[in-house]
């Protein structure tokens, strides 16, 4: 286990992996601060908080209407 996921977080690559937008895309999210919230330290790639990124998911989950 590797000391990011012993604290808590994903790396982009996982986050991407998650939930199918690219590196790139979420690259472009933190760049006008949408999208999950995300931790960069100085010299570092940057990491998402596992709770706080599955929160951010479920915020936008969609439900629908079953009808009889």
């Amino acid at each position: 286990m590797t000391i990011h996921e012993e604290l808590g977080f994903l790396t982009e690559q996982e986050l991407s992996d998650l939930t199918g937008h690219s590196p790139r895309t979420l690259a472009n999210w933190r760049s006008k601060r949408i999208g999950p919230p995300f931790v960069r330290l100085p010299g570092k790639p940057p990491l998402y908080p596992r709770n706080q990124a599955l929160n951010w998911l479920t915020r936008r989950t969609v439900h629908t209407e079953t009808r009889p």
